[in-house]
């Protein structure tokens, strides 16, 4: 059994879509004292290197948001913004 690296920022509620092999992140909420704790942050997972890698952030930070994959491009759409 492979063990599998930690992301770069945890979090909870947030988006995730298994796109072309690899396990994308988007925003949700970080554990901390700040009520809204909302992240804007984007990561994704590498099978073959076994690493997590920060993409660009969201234009906006948001939670319990969705993301699809629709004609080749990654959608994330919805959720609470703060």
């Amino acid at each position: 059994v492979k063990k599998i690296s930690n992301m770069n920022q945890a979090r909870y509620t947030h988006a995730a879509l298994l796109f072309e092999g690899q396990v994308y992140v988007f925003g949700g909420r970080y554990f901390g004292d700040d009520e809204e704790a909302i992240l804007k942050s984007c990561e994704v997972y590498s099978f073959n290197q076994n690493q997590w890698t920060i993409l660009s952030n969201l234009n906006i930070q948001r939670c319990t948001c969705y993301a699809i994959s629709w004609k080749n491009q990654i959608y994330v759409f919805g959720g609470y913004t703060g």
